[in-house]
């Protein structure tokens, strides 16, 4: 894995990943606390992906997703990887929650806390009527069944 060549690509100092990181979502720039020492190793990201594969335990899942957070966006931010990552992160489609705690991380508590209020209300509708013109697969039909 190329992990380290991205790491060392963002990283300047002790904060590794900041500018990224508050530009991925959101045009606005945020507050995050993500340091150099928060970046794992490619052997620590490879074996939490490991054990990501095979572990049932829905707290072992959400420890070893969230040290895998900052690979995890760096895939997501590159268009040619971006397509794999329910293919190398499988357990968003079964562990609730999951894209949530990733949310919490990118963003500071209030601002998790407001979108998720507003979810049903606001965003829910918007994100389902969007989701008619994408081309249907299994996943999505699932996802479109449970609203």
């Amino acid at each position: 894995m190329a992990i380290e060549e991205d790491t060392k690509k963002n990283c300047r100092g002790k904060r590794c990943l900041r500018k990224q990181i508050t530009q991925t979502w959101w045009a606005r720039p945020r507050k995050t606390t993500l340091t150099s020492y928060d970046v794992p190793t490619d052997e620590d990201v490879e074996a939490a992906i490991a054990v990501l594969r095979y572990s049932a335990d829905e707290d072992t899942v959400r420890v070893k997703m969230k040290s895998t957070f900052i690979y995890r966006q760096a895939m997501v931010n590159d268009a040619d990887k971006s397509a794999d990552v329910f293919l190398v992160f499988p357990r968003f489609l079964d562990t609730p929650g999951l894209i949530e705690q990733d949310f919490r991380l990118m963003f500071d508590e209030v601002t998790s806390n407001k979108f998720l209020e507003r979810w049903p209300t606001t965003f829910k509708r918007k994100v389902m009527e969007k989701s008619h013109g994408l081309v249907p697969t299994t996943e999505l039909l699932n996802l479109m069944c449970k609203r």
